[in-house]
């Protein structure tokens, strides 16, 4: 059986950028709600390299169908972008993400996926001022951080030579490493790994919930 059988569709953007229509499970049972509050109530989940929300709940709890019990503790919205990307899944969410750019002229440039990737995966040196020249446009890295991992923007420490503040007050210029665009994204992926699960006592009493929740 599954629970789902009543939600409506809505529609999900794929990171191939095709549309595909799933149910949506915004819907919460009360207990998720009385229960998120006491971490007892969980324990750590890591993903592996091509987890669905399916196969978790599977190897949890012994039921395909209960994949909607990962979703609900965790927040998720959609089971491709709140989970961590593949390898190849990520490479095309960076391509179709940052594929569309302008050059100096302000004219709409189109990437190849070889010329996006090495856009994305771009830091530069002090030689070079951090930056290069791809395909008529202009790649950079997408941040900075110390030694204490403290965020710099490109223009604070490339382009203000002074290195005033907001509140211009003079700073004395860190020492600093060059961040990619890819390598940003890849921390931002690599932070959904880690999740929270459901203890399987309390699964039978979410069911439950989601059935008064369905029926009313």
């Amino acid at each position: 059986m599954s629970y789902f059988a009543e939600f409506p569709y809505t529609s999900y953007t794929l990171p191939n950028n095709t549309k595909k229509f799933l149910k949506n499970i915004s819907l919460k049972p009360e207990i998720i709600e009385k229960v998120k509050n006491e971490r007892s109530s969980f324990e750590t989940y890591t993903l592996r390299d091509g987890d669905t929300v399916e196969l978790v709940a599977n190897r949890l709890y012994g039921d395909v169908n209960l994949h909607w019990a990962v979703m609900v503790a965790n927040n998720m919205i959609s089971p491709y972008f709140d989970f961590p990307l593949s390898v190849n899944q990520f490479d095309e969410y960076i391509f179709q993400k940052y594929k569309s750019q302008y050059d100096s002229d302000n004219n709409s440039i189109i990437l190849s996926k070889d010329n996006t990737l090495a856009y994305a995966q771009f830091v530069g040196t002090p030689e070079n001022n951090y930056n290069t020249n791809i395909s008529g446009v202009i790649a950079k890295p997408h941040h900075f951080v110390d030694s204490k991992k403290i965020k710099y923007s490109y223009n604070f420490i490339v382009n203000n030579t002074i290195k005033s503040n907001a509140y211009s007050i003079t700073e004395i210029a860190p020492i600093v490493s060059p961040i990619s665009i890819y390598d940003y994204e890849t921390d931002l992926n690599e932070s959904k790994r880690d999740i929270l699960v459901l203890k399987g006592n309390l699964v039978d009493q979410v069911k439950e919930e989601f059935k008064k929740v369905i029926n009313e």
